[in-house]
């Protein structure tokens, strides 16, 4: 819900989310190292104006779904079969997403 909530204000719409995720996921890395750490998604949370008290409930529960490998950060395929888990796309929205999803 919150993720949904999050493409929804980064004016992502259903059908263009599948093009636009792997860009949100770059722009969430914001050291470039190509993943998403706590602290990068909790900044991308803060800026979208979710409440302190919010964030720190929600945001461990976010990384433990999208970190499916447990190494403590979270990869493009990561945040993009998370995404696909949620339903914010479906994979016949983009051929690659069902890869992915597996």
């Amino acid at each position: 819900e919150e993720l949904d909530e999050m493409l929804k204000m980064l004016g992502m719409e259903d059908e263009d989310r599948a093009q636009k995720l792997p860009i949100l996921v770059q722009h969430m890395d914001s050291d470039g190292d190509g993943v998403i750490t706590e602290e990068e998604l909790d900044e991308m949370l803060k800026m979208l104006g979710m409440e302190d008290e919010d964030r720190a409930q929600k945001l461990p529960i976010l990384v433990q779904h999208m970190d499916s490998d447990g190494d403590g950060v979270i990869t493009e395929m990561e945040f993009v079969k998370a995404a696909i888990e949620l339903g914010l796309f479906t994979p016949r929205e983009d051929p690659n997403a069902a890869k992915l999803a597996r």
